[in-house]
This record gives C-alpha cells, structure tokens and sequence, in this order.
C-alpha cells in the first residue's frame, strides 16, 4: 500500500523517464548524505593494511560507498556499512592479486569487459559532472510550486488493510471480524503485508494512487466498515477497513526534496543524452544484422 507521502514522491518520480538514472541520482544523493553524517575525522587515515604493499585509506572506503545500490543504503547503519565496503575492498585486493598471478589480465575477455567498465564509468561521470550543477535550489524550489499546483484535490482516506496468501483465509478473517475481532488484532496476527507491524495502519491513502480493483472496493466502505468480500490482486487477497477521510494536502518541501532534485536530473540528463544523439549518426540492426525498422516506419506500415 502507498501512503499519500509516498505516493506523492512515487507520483513525481512517474513524470521521469529511465529508471537507471533515477538509480544513479539517488544512489549518489543518499549516499552523500550518509557519508557526511558521519563523525568528523582529521586527514585521511589509513584503515587497512594488506601484507606490505598495500594500504586503504578512508578516502577510498567513502568513495566506494558512493557506488553502493540505494536501498543498501537506506538499510544499513552508517558504521556497518562502512566496515562492510573496508572488507569488501580487502577481498576485492586479495582477489584482483590472485588473478594478475594467473594471468587473467592478458584474457581476451577481460580486455573487453574492462573497456565496457571503463566507459561506463566515464559516462556516469560525465552526467554527474555535468547535470548535478544544474539541480538548484531555485530550480526546486520552482519545481515544488509546480508540484502543488498539479497535486490532485481529492479526498484522502486512514486505511487499515490485511493480505492473506489464500481466498480461505481471507474469508476466515471476515468472519473473525463480523465475530466482533479488532481489524488491528487480526491484521498483527495474520497479515502478510508489511503494515501487520502497525497493527494493519497504511496511513493516510489517495484512491487514485491504488490500482483500479482496489479503488472499487474503498468506494463502497464508509468510516468504520470493512470489505465483506477479499479484493484479489497479483499480491494476495485484500481486506480493508476506513476510520476517517480528509481533504489530501501536498507534503511540505522537505519531505519530497530528494525526488525533486531525482526528477531534474533526470530530465536534464535525457536533454543532454538527445543532443549528444543528434550530433551523430546512429544505425540500429536486428539481432541478426538486418536494418531495424524505426518505430514510425511500422507505425506507417500498419496504417
């Protein structure tokens, strides 16, 4: 289920195109963020030492967890996370040694890889050297006002939902709670969702932000009811309950910051990427070599 705070980070992050940038933006600006809650440390110090010829120091940790995947980030306490890149910097020196000793630098492979890796590397340097700068404050901020204006006025409704795996146990908990049960002490025992911690509590949820199925069955319930059929879905079998309605507000600034600037770099990096295209000539071929047929074509080709 999708709260109405983070469907609206969800609702920005929909307007943007490419999933890998939005991966690469928000990887770098969470990982900044963690890397300058830590502890101020004076200099750069050695934090391990591998036989006698190679040293790591803090600096190479802190930029290797720049590489990390976000939701590792979100996940891991800061000094674990740290003490984890160190062993994995070790192990990686340990094996990138083993393997210079049995010649696999000479691979005609691992030629190859390491030119895929290398430009890689280059062109995501490139697009945060180039794009980040222009995600400003003023141009947030901006973005923000849009934001508002776009955000859809409906009404926002407390939902309490428990999922069950099979139809019989959803059935089951009907019962239980026409039996007089508490929804909260029946989503905490036999829920599978991942609100059972709250006792089944989803928050505060916009109708338009949940699939076409699950909207059907929130429009018949009023305050203090719940569905007396399971709603079937990819995910289980739904039961849900509503304890009061409001008018939906936007989230403050601060909340939805870093899908803002997630979004702008996006966008920016795509203008960037389409220019650099249409610089150069690009010819596609099938996977066996034949001309591919640009997407106007077939669409002409059908008409």
């Amino acid at each position: 289920m999708i709260s109405t705070r983070r469907a609206a980070v969800s609702f920005i992050l929909s307007v943007a195109l490419g999933g890998s940038l939005h991966a690469l933006s928000e990887g770098s600006l969470k990982t900044e963020k963690k890397v300058s809650s830590e502890k101020k440390i004076v200099g750069d110090p050695i934090v391990a030492k591998v036989g006698t010829a190679k040293v790591i120091r803090r600096s190479e940790v802190l930029e290797a967890m720049r590489s990390l995947p976000p939701a590792m980030l979100q996940q891991m306490p800061a000094d674990k996370l740290f003490a984890s890149t160190l062993d994995r910097l070790v192990r990686a020196y340990l094996l990138a040694e083993a393997a210079k000793k049995a010649g696999i630098e000479k691979d005609s492979a691992f030629q190859k890889a390491l030119e895929n890796d290398k430009a890689d590397l280059l062109s995501r340097s490139f697009l945060m050297k180039e794009v980040q700068t222009k995600v400003s404050k003023s141009t947030l901020e901006a973005r923000y006002k849009k934001f508002v204006a776009e955000f859809p006025k409906e009404k926002e409704h407390h939902l309490f939902h428990i999922l069950t795996k099979e139809e019989d146990a959803a059935k089951a908990v009907i019962k239980e709670l026409e039996k007089g049960t508490k929804f909260e002490d029946v989503a905490k025992e036999k829920s599978i969702a991942p609100s059972k911690e709250k006792s089944g509590d989803e928050g505060y949820v916009m109708k338009s932000m949940l699939p076409p199925q699950l909207q059907d069955a929130i429009n018949k319930l009023t305050s203090g009811e719940f569905t007396k059929i399971p709603v079937k879905t990819d995910l289980g079998y739904h039961i849900f309950k509503i304890t009061d309605s409001r008018d939906a507000v936007p989230p403050k600034y601060e909340e939805i910051e870093q899908a803002l600037q997630s979004l702008i770099f996006q966008e920016e990096a795509i203008k960037l990427i389409k220019k650099l295209e249409s610089q150069k000539k690009i010819e596609r071929f099938n996977e066996d070599g034949t001309p591919a047929v640009e997407e106007e074509e077939k669409a002409s080709a059908i008409k």
